[in-house]
């Protein structure tokens, strides 16, 4: 695949959409030969990420793509109180 030519890498509405075409033609004196094919996910991206600052980075056939994010995504802790509402 050529990453300039055949992945598509956009973010819209929180969400990061991956798409890759990929189409090889083969021809001689005697015959042709097709082969295509194309994917497409999407990824709902946390609330902490920062869009602006995503990268891709495509290497040996494999596609990093890193989302950094503004804070920790850690669970907070919820005490319970015992009693009537105040």
């Amino acid at each position: 695949m050529d990453p300039e030519k055949d992945i598509t890498i956009t973010i819209e509405s929180n969400e990061l959409l991956i798409k890759a075409e990929r189409a090889v033609a083969k021809h001689d004196d005697t015959h042709s030969e097709f082969s295509y094919g194309s994917f497409a996910r999407r990824v709902r991206l946390p609330n902490a990420a920062v869009a602006e600052k995503v990268s891709a980075r495509y290497d040996a056939g494999i596609l990093e793509v890193t989302v950094p994010l503004t804070e920790s995504l850690e669970g907070k802790a919820i005490n319970v109180q015992i009693g009537t509402k105040e």
